[in-house]
């Protein structure tokens, strides 16, 4: 997962410290805020490359705050896809992000900037698909999402987007309309399979992390609850190493 998630006390709560044996068996947990700010955090390198493929592209960092189970706050950061857009069309003013920190070089005016993507995996919602799959127990205990890290990957992903969009102009342009021909309506197609793959496969991989790393941060809260001690920050696990967890719940 992507950075470290700060978990404190929740100020004024009158929540007590009791943790269940298993996260299956808590409550849920409230959204309390969230801020943006430039993400400094992320490679200058790769955000250079992703500007040569995005115009304009801005590195955001979205930190949402939570109230746990168990009366003490979370607070976890997401990478944003964000963008500066000087004239919004079709009424999108009001999508205009507060960034409550930008570099002293930064080179867009701070009240134009859009959030366009949260790299994060949401818990599946019920009947996400064509099956009318249950949800997921954490999307049912309002779970924080998921976070992925910014890599190299994106660059990939976001030129075969742009190329899309670009293909689907360029006929628009030419007939007036979206009328594919076959040959290029697979090229598109294959564009958009290939994403939606490399998607699929970060989805998994953070939720299979995030899984191993929620039972290893509740094993923390049981022992602190059941020694009436608490610790501000729990150890990180050693590496996420999913051995024996597969088929397990929460």
């Amino acid at each position: 997962m992507n950075g470290k998630i700060h978990v404190s006390k929740v100020p004024h709560s009158a929540a007590p410290l009791t943790i269940h044996e298993n996260a299956a068996d808590a409550g849920s947990y409230t959204f309390l805020g969230e801020s943006f700010a430039v993400d400094d955090q992320i490679d200058p390198a790769l955000v250079k490359q992703l500007q040569t493929v995005m115009d304009r592209y801005v590195p955001l960092r979205v930190k949402r705050r939570y109230k746990s189970p168990a009366g003490t706050e979370e607070v976890h950061s997401y990478h944003v896809i964000g963008r500066y857009i000087p004239e919004p069309k079709e009424g999108f003013e009001d999508s205009y992000i507060e960034l409550t920190w930008v570099p002293h070089d930064f080179q867009f005016p701070r009240d134009k900037i859009q959030a366009l993507r949260t790299l994060w995996v949401p818990w599946k919602q019920p009947g996400h698909d064509y099956q009318g799959s249950p949800a997921d127990p954490e999307w049912k205990r309002g779970v924080p999402p998921m976070p992925v890290r910014p890599d190299w990957w994106l660059v990939d992903q976001l030129a075969a987007v742009r190329k899309y969009f670009d293909a689907v102009i360029s006929m628009d342009s030419e007939t007036g309309d979206i009328q594919q021909t076959e040959s290029m309506a697979d090229k598109l197609r294959q564009i958009r399979d290939a994403e939606d793959k490399r998607d699929e496969e970060v989805c998994r991989q953070a939720t299979d992390e995030a899984r191993y790393r929620m039972r290893h941060d509740w094993r923390f809260f049981k022992k602190a609850a059941d020694e009436e001690k608490w610790f501000p920050n729990p150890q990180e696990p050693k590496g996420f190493l999913d051995v024996n967890l597969k088929g397990q719940e929460e």
